[in-house]
């Protein structure tokens, strides 16, 4: 029911034919729009011209100080905001794409899962590239993700969407220095 406010450089980028990468089936919509804009190097910004309704502008990422995130850390304990995530199982992953990690254990989890794309890209890492191995061992569905991203220069997080809906962001382990305008 709030209204969209594009910028010029946001709707050149939104006219640009761009593939869809991730499923966002399941989550609240903001959170989804905050993702997706997120992929395509726009955020979403709520704003309240003087004397108008409030809407929601989507800018450049760069341009933006402060905006609407993709989703948040669990109130509750990981255990209690995603359960399923503490399931025992015997693994052994050899030589393995992370990409079918990942997969796998989304269809075990039954929870999405987001890439962080503009992150990975910029640290050279890609999902269906990487390959991972484990030894066989009996493990939680938290340590395969977490041994087989770290091999790869990843790391999940667990989020909780808008209506406190969880899932897992994909994301670099190195910190992203955010670029700072010139000082003239």
């Amino acid at each position: 029911s709030v209204p969209f406010a594009l910028d010029a450089a946001g709707r050149r980028i939104l006219e640009k034919n761009q593939r869809l990468l991730d499923e966002y089936q399941g989550l609240s919509s903001g959170t989804a729009m905050a993702a997706l804009l997120h992929c395509i190097g726009l955020v979403m910004v709520p704003e309240k011209p003087q004397g108008e309704d409030l809407q929601i502008g989507v800018v450049k990422a760069s341009a933006a100080e402060h905006y609407w995130p993709i989703g948040a850390a669990p109130a509750n304990a990981p255990g209690r905001a995603l359960p399923k995530l503490f399931n025992k199982l015997n693994v052994t992953i050899d030589d393995q794409p992370v990409a079918t990690v990942v997969n796998a254990v989304q269809k075990r989890l039954d929870v999405p899962i987001l890439q962080d794309y503009p992150a990975l890209a910029k640290q050279g890492l890609d999902l269906t590239r990487d390959r991972v191995t484990l030894p066989e061992q009996r493990s939680y569905y938290h340590s395969i993700l977490r041994d087989s991203l770290r091999q790869v220069g990843m790391k999940y997080e667990l989020r909780v969407d808008d209506r406190g809906q969880p899932f897992l962001w994909i994301t670099t382990r190195a910190r992203l220095k955010r670029s700072r305008p010139r000082q003239p």
